[in-house]
């Protein structure tokens, strides 16, 4: 009973331990809302859209890392001001970061439109499809919304991921039914999911900004706050993390479009599935995680290197029950995914397996990562994930056709390079740590 009554007093009184809390308890909501989610819009689009769908989602999520990691820099900027209570000078970096994203949003609006217009995405999908409305209008929606996300990135700073974490929930709740009536008065229309899905985004967002601002006024962006000095102390961090981004992108976005055009768009859906199962297993421990960033800009900021070392041994106990999870899954995966769709889909052997490694190499890479982001101490990071992101396609497609692995090539040749990076930013952390720690004593 004392050991429960401690746990609840250091869930209420550590900032870090209650958002993750909030974050997981949040998270059993969020599988539920995708168990309903994926086999409802798996009917109403059909193996082909859905397949498109999962690809257009893709696009979407590079348009997301074209902020050129203002965000990412504008969180552990704050996340020091706000340590200071420095709020005037919170105020003026928000201000800034608001402007310099606006102007970004502008242009990347104007080359969205063009290239929408300008490509055959029926070559690009290899599909009878017409998709140039839905690509325009996914486009417009992800570059609008991604200046309105800045206030996720506040709340961030402010150690309130678990209210990022509520919002989602919401968006989900809000696409659910958006697919209900769009089942009762449309048939397989990407034109008009498209617009659901980035209309709920945007709706959420400014409902958000408004609220979190009417709450901390004292940081509410203004035109006549905007500095130009400012701009070179975000943009430093920030590029970084616009590299780390682009990097990203082509490890851990590409294989849907991969398989689209070497396979065909049927052959992603079974793909598709298999990654949404373990993601959605995988999004716990990241709900876990999430905190830890802000977290460690603070305890850096504070010289509490303590605080960082038991974080991560803290990890890494939670990181080896979700490696024994991953496993579990893999083996009643078959049975399970069959009874919850409603019918059973054709999967390469090999693939869920892979996928099952993937994630569990995936985890140590979010679990190191998280804490060296919030270090700001990134330039090993940006140089190994430029390198993986750059072999990353060839790869893929040399293990796909070359050497004759199909999907699972795809795949394989991600976790590979995901394997190398959880062992590499693994000794890095160390590292910097090791480093820091001799040069405070």
């Amino acid at each position: 009973m004392s050991r429960f009554i401690d746990c609840f007093h250091l869930i209420s009184v550590d900032k870090t331990i209650r958002s993750s809390f909030i974050n997981l308890l949040l998270k059993p909501v969020n599988l539920i809302l995708t168990l309903v989610y994926t086999p409802l819009l798996l009917s109403y689009l059909g193996d082909t859209r859905y397949g498109l769908w999962a690809i257009i989602l893709s696009i979407i999520s590079w348009v997301n890392y074209c902020d050129i990691g203002i965000g990412h820099g504008l969180r552990n900027i704050l996340a020091k001001e706000f340590t200071c209570s420095d709020w005037k000078k919170a105020k003026k970096t928000i201000s800034t970061a608001y402007i310099i994203l606006s102007f970004i949003a502008l242009f990347l609006l104007a080359i969205s439109i063009v290239i929408s217009l300008s490509l055959n995405w029926k070559v690009v999908f290899s599909t009878d499809v017409e998709m140039t409305n839905t690509i325009l209008i996914s486009m417009v929606f992800i570059i609008l919304n991604f200046v309105l996300a800045l206030s996720n990135s506040i709340l961030y700073a402010l150690q309130l991921s678990e209210r990022v974490a509520f919002l989602g929930v919401i968006v989900q709740i809000i696409n659910i039914i958006g697919i209900l009536l769009l089942k009762a008065t449309t048939n397989e229309n990407l034109i008009v999911l498209s617009i659901l899905f980035g209309g709920s985004s945007m709706i959420v967002y400014v409902v958000n900004t408004i609220q979190l601002f009417k709450k901390w006024p004292n940081i509410k962006p203004s035109c006549c706050m905007f500095d130009r000095s400012i701009v070179k102390d975000i943009s430093n961090i920030g590029i970084k993390f616009f590299i780390i981004q682009l990097a990203g992108l082509t490890l851990f976005t590409v294989d849907n479009l991969i398989i689209s055009h070497l396979f065909g768009a049927e052959e992603v859906t079974p793909f598709n599935i298999v990654f949404r199962v373990f993601n959605t297993l995988y999004s716990f421990f990241a709900a876990i995680c999430i905190p830890y960033w802000s977290k460690t800009t603070i305890a850096f900021a504070e010289n509490d290197y303590k605080w960082v070392r038991n974080a991560i041994k803290g990890l890494y106990r939670i990181c080896f029950i979700f490696v024994l999870m991953y496993i579990i899954t893999a083996i009643v995966f078959k049975p399970v995914v069959a009874l919850w769709l409603g019918r059973e889909l054709d999967y390469q052997p090999g693939l869920i397996e892979v996928m099952c490694l993937y994630y569990i190499l995936f985890s140590i890479v979010a679990l190191n990562t998280h804490i060296i982001n919030g270090t700001g101490k990134i330039n090993f990071q940006v140089v190994l994930m430029s390198f993986l992101g750059v072999i990353n396609i060839p790869l893929s497609v040399f293990f796909a056709k070359e050497i004759g692995l199909g999907v699972v090539g795809v795949r394989l040749a991600t976790t590979i390079l995901i394997g190398i990076a959880a062992v590499s930013f693994s000794i890095n952390l160390n590292y910097i740590l090791k480093k820091i720690e001799r040069n405070v004593m």
